[in-house]
This record gives C-alpha cells, sequence and structure tokens, in this order.
C-alpha cells in the first residue's frame, strides 16, 4: 500500500500493525510486519506481512478483512492514500492548434 509523501511512514507503519492487531484468524505469536518497500512515483510504498494459521479456510477473506481495517485506521488517522496526479503546463507564450479528431 502506498502512504502519501506527507505522511509519517513511521507513524504510518505503526498504525497499519495495530490495525492488525486483534483480527482473529492472524497469529498473535508471529507479529506482524510492516515494511518499506519503496519510494515511487507517487508515494511511500509499505507492505504489510501477517501470519495466519489456518489458509484453508480461505486466504482471500482475511486479506480483504485486514485491508479494510488498514483503510479505515489510516483514514481514521487522515494519512492519505494518494492516487497518481499528473499536471500539464502549457506553454501560452506559443498559439496552442487545436485538431478535432475526425
Amino acid at each position: 500500500m502506498g502512504v502519501s509523501y506527507g505522511a509519517e511512514p513511521h507513524r504510518a507503519a505503526e498504525l497499519v500493525i495495530a490495525s492488525v492487531k486483534g483480527v482473529p484468524r492472524v497469529l498473535e505469536k508471529n507479529e506482524p510486519k510492516c515494511l518499506l518497500r519503496g519510494i515511487g512515483d507517487n508515494s511511500v510504498d509499505l507492505q504489510l506481512r501477517f501470519w495466519i494459521e489456518d489458509p484453508r479456510n480461505g486466504v482471500a477473506n482475511i486479506t480483504s478483512e485486514v485491508l479494510f481495517r488498514v483503510w479505515d485506521t489510516l483514514k481514521e488517522n487522515d494519512i492519505e492514500i494518494p492516487f497518481p496526479q499528473r499536471d500539464v503546463h502549457l506553454d501560452i507564450s506559443q498559439p496552442v492548434r487545436f485538431v478535432p479528431e475526425a
């Protein structure tokens, strides 16, 4: 997951880990970890790792539950999850030629 450059990544990682605590299927004996995986074009990239004992009961459902908790926790703490944005700068010193599609 990515957080904005304005977010404090240490705090974001702590919140991500805290959001997993108490999820019944997540093992407490193997502490969840939140790793800084990169500094990307649009975000500071974090990765959450956690262990479950019962993958036969489904992995997608526990992943979804954990990600919803992470989302809610980050939102509650005003940590922005960014999306790609692009700025377009026009040189208005030259006329812009518009050519409509046929």
